[in-house]
Parts: C-alpha cells; structure tokens; sequence
C-alpha cells in the first residue's frame, strides 16, 4: 500500500477507535480522504495555488471531511 492509502487508512481507524468517525468498512472509508489529500497535495506542489489558498482549501476541506465522516 502506497503511503497516502496507508496514511488515510490510518487516519480512518484512529478516527473509529475514538467514536469520531463512523463505523464502516475502512477501505471504502479511506478513498474520499485519501484523494482529497493527494489533490491538495499536487495542487500545491503544482504553484496553482498561493499559499494563503492551500491554508483555506485544507482547512475548509477538512471541515467538509470530517461532517461526512460523523458518526
């Protein structure tokens, strides 16, 4: 498993371990976050976005992730 695959899946246990993330199967659960973050990141390393926008696209992407991700 690649690291961003492994990262979100990591990310997802630890997340249903605690109760902030809902039950489900952690493959299926992983993928939107998983890309999410593989897109910020090339949009980053990319120069398309300045560096105050990946401050708000992360954080607001974020938000976005973790009301989708409530139990």
């Amino acid at each position: 498993m690649d690291w961003p695959a492994a990262l979100g899946t990591r990310l997802i246990e630890d997340g249903q371990r605690r109760g902030e993330v809902r039950e489900g199967p952690v493959d299926r659960l992983a993928m939107p976050l998983t890309a999410a973050l593989q897109g910020l990141t090339a949009l980053a390393l990319s120069g398309a976005l300045s560096t105050e926008r990946i401050e708000e696209g992360s954080n607001e992407t974020i938000a976005v992730l973790l009301r989708g991700y409530a139990p």
